[in-house]
């Protein structure tokens, strides 16, 4: 999806609460001003200030066999086995209703364990 499309569907809103990212029992990141994006994919998208999220846990990665610049900067996870690619990401240059996220780590439902409460 590039950034264009994302921008005309998405919806961004203030997390009611805590939210806490987990890889197995190894926290991730922890915040109570995390945003959450409806419409960027079908899950809703947490997304945390970057001074909540513990990057220690994680490190930079590339992603591979990608013909064009992703407006993306991905990270895998290392804590607790490791092994879990491209599980974060921060966008380079959100735009529209995006810009919001702007400072913020975005991460994979699928791969974490995203806990709001």
């Amino acid at each position: 999806m590039t950034m264009s499309q994302s921008e005309q569907s998405v919806r961004v809103e203030r997390a009611v609460g805590s939210v806490v990212v987990k890889h197995h029992d190894a926290v991730i990141a922890a915040s109570k001003a995390a945003l959450v994006v409806h419409g960027e994919r079908e899950a809703p998208i947490y997304y945390l200030p970057r001074q909540d999220v513990y990057f220690e846990q994680m490190t930079a990665a590339e992603l591979p066999g990608r013909g064009a610049p992703d407006d993306r900067s991905w990270f895998s996870v290392t804590a607790s086995g490791g092994g879990l690619d491209h599980a974060a990401w921060v966008l380079r240059r959100p735009e529209g209703e995006l810009a919001a996220v702007e400072g913020y780590v975005g991460f994979d439902p699928d791969k974490l364990s995203v806990m709001a409460d």
